[in-house]
């Protein structure tokens, strides 16, 4: 096993993990998979909490308040949670670096290729 490799993996699991029960929550709130997925989110998170308080602690936060906002049927407060930690893990992910913390209100800015030159 590549240790070096290993907290990419963990925060990798993570995303996806988030990835897929944000559209889950939004087209099928009450489907019966749902208790499963918010399980494993919360035992991957607590298993890579170090890490995660460490590298990017507003998906922390995030992830924490979703599971909250779930465990009382608020499904509009957990996937928005939900969706503010997938971005800043995607941000991490894409970059290796954690947003700075004067960023936790800042949206998450898409890369979009240059556009060449108009040559009209």
């Amino acid at each position: 096993m590549n240790l070096s490799r290993r907290p990419f993996d963990d925060l990798s699991r993570l995303h996806e993990q988030l990835r897929l029960l944000v559209p889950v929550l939004t087209v099928a709130e009450q489907h019966p998979d749902i208790d499963l997925l918010l399980s494993r989110l919360g035992d991957t998170a607590a298993r890579i909490e170090p890490l995660l308080a460490a590298a990017e602690p507003f998906a922390l936060q995030a992830v924490r308040a979703g599971l909250k906002h779930a465990t009382a049927a608020e499904h509009n407060e957990a996937r928005s949670e939900f969706l503010a930690a997938f971005h800043r893990l995607s941000v991490l992910l894409q970059t290796g670096n954690p947003r700075r913390r004067s960023a936790a209100d800042e949206p998450t800015k898409r890369w979009r290729p240059i556009e060449p030159p108009r040559t009209d």
